[in-house]
């Protein structure tokens, strides 16, 4: 039977003993002082050390080790049953140099703690990023973290003991009414288009200009959007859905005459900010437009598992086994979007 290996060792300089552990890779490490002048307590203390994780740190940087840790050559991105968005590669690389590199590229990584992150955190709140930016910029920097620990590189995680902030209170968005969508088209009339079809169909912004007329069927004498495209901001060109969010998207026949794609979203975004402010209408975005399609829709008393399958949002449990919709199914929702529609081009 092969001898049992210490996971330390321990020699005396002087009056202080030192002790030498392993690196990942099973090489000595350099002796380190225990600061205790007897054999027992030495020994206490490095069993302390083992117990708690804390026996061997590695010297790494956090620059060293996650520089290039989302280049499109890395283990993290090559490592993948299935690849990440081209946009969400990009924001994860984007945040890593302009944030993360900055605030902890020259710190061992081993040495960044709890109190550090949940104060950067605080920093950022403090800069003005909202939850959902900051919670963004906190699963980058987990993912590193993640890996360093499965490196044997940290011997714990600390972002394990951190908790994403809750993006339910305070931040939730609240739809449009009728009212205020009308009233933003009477200011904005060169949206008039863009606010109609998305108030109509409830199609997120990306995938609402990436519609065409080429992308309507006609069958059986009914009309649907055959969504399989979405616009990428970050790239400024067309890329397939999502899978779980292609979908068959019921239509009136005068929708058709409001494809009118424009990819000025940020100046969109803007100008709905500023007829927020104008009117102190808060906790809503362009982004609320489609939660007027949800809302206004169910209020009418239409199936909520039709508005949900059209919106594009995810069926769970026993909705998603037994739920099965097709342009067929969506008279409700055809009658719902004729109303509003003949309201909304009044304006």
């Amino acid at each position: 039977m092969g001898r049992f290996k210490q996971p330390f060792t321990l020699v005396k300089r002087g009056k202080i003993y030192y002790y030498r552990t392993y690196d990942p890779d099973g090489y000595r490490t350099t002796a380190k002082s225990t600061g205790c002048t007897t054999k027992t307590a030495a020994m206490e203390y490095c069993e302390a050390l083992h117990l708690s994780g804390n026996l061997y740190k590695s010297k790494q940087t956090f620059r060293q080790y996650a520089e290039h840790f989302y280049d499109e050559d890395s283990t993290f991105l090559k490592d993948r049953q299935k690849p990440l968005k081209h946009g969400t590669v990009y924001h994860y690389q984007t945040i890593l140099n302009s944030k993360l590199l900055p605030a902890f590229g020259d710190m061992e990584l081993s040495e960044i703690t709890v109190t550090m992150l949940k104060n950067y955190r605080i920093k950022l709140m403090d800069e003005g990023l909202n939850v959902s930016s900051i919670n963004l910029v906190f699963t980058t920097l987990r993912n590193i973290f993640q890996a360093a620990f499965f490196d044997d590189v940290i011997s714990s995680n600390p972002l394990d003991k951190i908790k994403r902030f809750s993006t339910e209170s305070g931040t939730r968005r609240t739809a449009y009414t009728l009212d205020e969508l009308s009233q933003m088209i009477r200011e904005f009339p060169q949206y008039r288009n863009i606010i109609i079809l998305l108030a109509c169909t409830g199609m997120r912004i990306s995938e609402a200009l990436g519609v065409t007329d080429k992308d309507v069927v006609t069958e059986d004498g009914a009309e649907y959007i055959d969504l399989k495209q979405q616009w990428n901001f970050t790239f400024k060109k067309y890329e397939s859905c999502k899978d779980d969010s292609m979908r068959h998207i019921p239509i009136i026949s005068e929708l058709k005459l409001r494809f009118s794609p424009f990819t000025d979203y940020q100046t969109f975004a803007r100008n709905i900010k500023a007829f927020n402010e104008k009117h102190g209408i808060e906790k809503k975005t362009l982004h609320s437009i489609r939660h007027f399609f949800i809302s206004d829709t169910k209020s009418k008393n239409v199936n909520p598992l039709k508005v949900e399958y059209v919106a594009g949002h995810k069926l769970r449990g026993i909705e998603k086994i037994y739920t099965h919709m097709d342009y067929h199914q969506m008279q409700e929702i055809l009658e719902w979007q004729q109303k509003t529609y003949d309201i909304l081009i009044r304006v």
